[in-house]
């Protein structure tokens, strides 16, 4: 049907199409604009996928609307079409011109209600997005998921995103670029951590000999591994390997033997692995002098 239509006609397609294209501009370049947001699901590729076979384009992808309004057209299911998602701010704005140009008491109760209307839905969206959210965070937590629940937490809590601040180099200049960034940051550890202290000997002498410790030597039992893994704290997040400590305790029966082969090796080999060695750096700023002097 749409291949049918003289391409000098204009075309506008309006439904409920329940699509969203998500902001991959540069994936869809002739039919997405730079203004979109969200992720695409299966009905928003099959719609990107429509428009790029007959050349036609989201629209409202294409100018720089206000968030809310974004919003309210892609991602708000509550709403029925795509027409009538942002009939409320258009109606409040429409009234309100309309009592611009004649500012009577009957133009003045039809802005009145528009915007008691536009209030309304705005704080029935607000009160089904934080339903919908409390019930994932308690259905992961009643399922055990813990990671899906501390994700829920910080959705509510709203986390501030991460950013690099500038950074200084030795010779004063300002650095923006994350991998010049991260060769300052190799070069300030490398100078601070390859500084020589003097120490005296009379220091040395001074220091209380303790009688060696042999039975470190011994290879560490498997029931020492087993309180261990006993004492570990339930509801914590998960580290750098992503294992929650509730699995590990759940598991521990399965888990424990081959847990206690690895962590053997070091007595068996003589040596620490290096991953074990491995350490990550966190660089916290002291709220004093420059951000983006390493030194502060």
């Amino acid at each position: 049907m749409i291949s049918n239509i003289p391409n000098k006609e204009q075309l506008i397609l309006l439904g409920d199409f329940n699509a969203r294209v998500g902001a991959d501009q540069g994936s869809w370049p002739s039919c997405l604009g730079k203004f979109g947001i969200g992720n695409m699901n299966d009905n928003g590729k099959r719609l990107l996928e429509l428009c790029t076979y007959h050349n036609l384009c989201i629209a409202n992808s294409f100018f720089n609307t206000k968030p809310q309004h974004k919003e309210g057209l892609l991602e708000t299911p509550a709403l029925k079409t795509l027409a009538s998602a942002g009939s409320h701010p258009g109606a409040k704005r429409a009234a309100l011109m309309e009592y611009k140009r004649s500012p009577c008491e009957k133009n003045l109760q039809i802005l009145r209600a528009a915007r008691n209307k536009v209030k309304h839905t705005a704080r029935r969206c607000a009160n089904d997005y934080w339903t919908e959210l409390s019930e994932t965070i308690q259905t992961a937590e009643i399922t055990g998921n813990i990671i899906g629940m501390y994700e829920g937490i910080k959705t509510a809590m709203r986390p501030t995103k991460n950013k690099t601040a500038p950074l200084k180099s030795t010779t004063g200049e300002v650095i923006t670029d994350k991998r010049q960034q991260m060769e300052r940051w190799v070069e300030d550890y490398s100078e601070l951590y390859s500084q020589h202290n003097v120490v005296t000997t009379s220091a040395l002498h001074a220091i209380k000999c303790l009688p060696v410790m042999g039975e470190l030597d011994s290879e560490p039992p498997i029931d020492e591994l087993s309180k261990a893994i006993n004492s570990l704290a339930s509801r914590k997040a998960p580290g750098s390997d992503g294992i929650p400590p509730d699995l590990i305790k759940h598991c521990k029966t399965t888990l424990l033997q081959p847990v206690h082969e690895v962590l053997c090796e070091p007595w068996r080999e003589g040596a620490v692995p290096q991953y074990m060695r491995d350490a990550k750096i966190v660089t916290l700023y002291k709220n004093k002098g420059q951000r983006n002097d390493c030194i502060n």
